[in-house]
């Protein structure tokens, strides 16, 4: 049994319109079969940083070209192909091809409307505007919206989102429902059991520098040819200051815990019955987060921790995170994300935990051997106008970077970068 992943966006940005949303459903089930037999339960919708307009303009080009298709890679002079981008044991589908041309809208419409449960890893703007927005088109006679995550994320999209001012306070007008899911725990969504996992991304702190420390920075970096910006001596934050406690909030899930911004990471099981012995399938897909050498925390080692035996048994067909930046970008300018280096540092300690269940056999020489790690929130790269010349494809360069630390640390993982517009079975 296998995932198909329509990815409706896998940027990190600064560019808006194709951000960080997946929709995740059995390679066997067809988006007709979910229509026709009204299946809400098979669809599952991870972040919603790209919604029905991004659906929109891919089930478009699908009915009309009956290729794949990614606008990003229009962007920048080096750009390859879609295929260049997918490791070639991962298979690129296009799901929506065979639906009628010229009604996409309509197409998307009959596939939200069979669309009910969303899991939402946290509350920034980049992972959570489209179902905003979206919400006004739903039709909560077709299926009802259900929005799930941790306290933390759930209780920012009701008070600052969905609060009346924002946005219609549309949990009110049973639009949208929003759900806490508790961290380490098992639930049943849909077909799927879902446990979710605390990260860290990024820090509360505010920054504040006097005069004379703005002065130093400035004098200290005026050499600098890192072309995401200035470099600073500091670690920089995910946001820039402390939520207040408002009357009412309940804190949950850690959020608080040495400041740290809460993000979550899914673990998906797909619980039909199968037909065969082999144990049911799963797949881990994380919101944004930094390694635990940045947050000095272990909340991603307990994660590999719980998802070891998963590899060992062949069960985790897919992970999909995020390598937001090139390898040039400073520690101190992360904001809570990662490198190509950090990555590769937190799948070796994965490695690490699934040697150390295993030490009595030979096999888990290389327990990553074959396993398909999906890279998506790629930012954009935003040059001074003298580094006009550096703008070149930043999936590219991560891919590659990836693919030679891969082979050095000899992990074996099959690397893939996510394009928005493209589906994929894993």
């Amino acid at each position: 049994m296998s995932f198909e992943i329509t990815i409706l966006g896998s940027s990190g940005g600064p560019l808006e319109g194709s951000t960080c949303s997946i929709l995740l459903k059995p390679a066997n089930i067809s988006y007709h079969d979910i229509i026709n037999d009204n299946l809400p339960d098979q669809v599952l919708c991870i972040d919603a940083g790209s919604g029905m307009g991004k659906l929109t303009e891919i089930i478009h080009q699908e009915t009309t070209t009956k290729t794949s298709y990614c606008n990003f890679l229009q962007y920048y002079p080096d750009c390859e192909t879609v295929s260049y981008y997918y490791h070639p044991n991962v298979t690129i589908t296009t799901p929506f091809s065979n639906f009628q041309p010229g009604r996409p809208i309509l197409h998307t419409q009959n596939i939200f409307n069979n669309l009910q449960n969303y899991l939402i890893s946290h509350s920034h703007l980049d992972h959570v505007c489209s179902v905003v927005i979206n919400s006004a088109g739903f039709n909560k006679n077709m299926s009802n919206k259900i929005l799930y995550g941790s306290h933390y994320t759930i209780n920012a999209m009701q008070q600052h989102l969905f609060n009346g001012k924002i946005w219609p306070n549309m949990p009110s007008f049973k639009i949208v429902n929003l759900n806490y899911l508790e961290s380490n725990r098992s639930e049943r969504i849909g077909i799927y059991t879902v446990k979710m996992f605390d990260l860290s991304h990024g820090e509360f702190n505010k920054l504040t520098e006097d005069k004379e420390d703005a002065q130093h920075h400035s004098n200290s970096n005026s050499n600098s040819n890192n072309i995401w910006g200035k470099r600073y001596d500091r670690r920089r934050s995910s946001i820039t200051t402390i939520p207040q406690n408002t009357s009412g909030l309940i804190i949950k899930n850690s959020e608080a815990l040495n400041h740290h911004y809460l993000s979550s990471a899914f673990l998906i099981t797909l619980e039909v019955p199968c037909t065969t012995k082999e144990p049911p399938p799963s797949i881990l897909v994380f919101g944004d987060f930094e390694s635990d050498l940045t947050s000095k925390l272990s909340r991603n080692l307990f994660i590999w921790k719980s998802i070891a035996p998963l590899i060992l048994r062949n069960q985790l067909k897919a992970i999909v995170l995020e390598c937001s930046n090139c390898k040039e970008i400073a520690a101190n300018e992360l904001y809570g994300h990662l490198t190509p280096k950090l990555l590769i540092y937190e799948l070796k300690q994965l490695a690490h935990e699934c040697k150390q269940l295993d030490t009595a056999t030979t096999s888990t020489e290389q327990p990553l051997l074959g396993l398909n790690v999906i890279v998506n929130h790629v930012k954009e790269p935003i040059a001074d106008p003298n580094q006009e010349s550096q703008l070149h494809d930043p999936r590219k360069r991560i891919l590659a970077e990836l693919n030679k630390l891969n082979e050095i640390e000899k992990l074996g993982c099959n690397i893939s970068i996510a394009l928005s517009g493209t589906s994929i079975i894993v």
